[in-house]
């Protein structure tokens, strides 16, 4: 192992973080069940040793990004921005809305991080230890906590669904699924027969209404999706998401205040060189 490439990473423990400061902290946050930084939690595991360099990769043009994050066998690697590296140590995947107070640029800036744990390790165990390499090697404070956010119950509408469930093995491919300005638009894997009422609530978030979107309709499995809608300007002849969403599918939105589990960035600054 080159060790100009790799250093130690040992637990440390500031002098100057007492146990009065732990008490004013609790007394600071009085929602907040964790708080995440290498001095404040020095019980979390942490790899053997750490990588991390800034990317300097270009796309060529007209080609994206891959961004990769994985563990596999105690080996962690990513070339992702420090957004999603954070995402991916508290698992919450692309909802931008459970990630708050975090810089614009750790959208944008992408680092190398390679890490190895002495043995290996599960996948739950693998982000803990990314949240000890944050805090490390990124300085990040964070906490979690609950907010009330706004947000989109889907339910069914009166006179019941109008969507067909799938139980053939063997039935067709589900398609796009949306039509948006008549544009059709493939908002899930190609491959999927069928659409879960959970996925539908996902893709409508996504597409369209720039809100949480939750399914609350009590349907199970999967049924066919097919559905047209003008874009957000209302242009064409299409009708509005929520009149399509209800005249085409047998369903509704329903506004609403739904409870949700954010990570809070307190801070976080670029990181330190191997």
């Amino acid at each position: 192992m080159n060790c100009d490439t790799f250093r130690l990473v040992k637990p440390m423990r500031s002098a100057a973080f007492t146990w009065a400061g732990r008490a004013s902290l609790v007394a600071t946050f009085v929602f907040v069940p964790a708080l995440w930084a290498q001095d404040q939690s020095p019980g979390l595991p942490v790899f053997e040793v750490t990588s991390v360099k800034p990317d300097t990769f270009v796309p060529a043009p007209g080609h994206g990004r891959v961004p990769e994050v994985s563990c596999s066998n105690g080996r962690f690697v990513s070339n992702a921005s420090v957004w999603r590296l954070i995402a991916w140590a508290w698992n919450i995947g692309e909802d931008n809305e459970r990630l708050v107070g975090y810089p614009e640029w750790t959208k944008n800036s992408f680092y190398l991080v390679e890490a190895k744990a002495a043995a290996p390790v599960g996948e739950e165990q693998c982000r803990l230890m990314v949240r000890t390499l944050l805090a490390d090697r990124f300085h990040l404070r964070a906490h979690e906590e609950k907010r009330l956010i706004d947000a989109f119950d889907l339910v069914i509408a009166k006179g019941g669904p109008k969507i067909n469930r799938v139980t053939d093995p063997d039935a067709p491919v589900n398609g796009p699924g949306f039509t948006i300005g008549g544009a059709s638009i493939q908002m899930l894997d190609p491959r999927l027969k069928g659409w879960t009422m959970d996925q539908l609530a996902h893709a409508l978030a996504v597409a369209q209404l720039g809100r949480k979107v939750l399914d609350r309709t009590g349907l199970e499995g999967i049924y066919r999706i097919e559905m047209r809608f003008s874009r957000l300007d209302g242009s064409g002849d299409d009708p509005h998401v929520a009149t399509a969403l209800h005249e085409q599918l047998g369903l509704q939105l329903r506004g609403a205040k739904e409870p949700l589990d954010v990570v809070i960035i307190d801070y976080i600054e670029r990181p330190s060189q191997n």
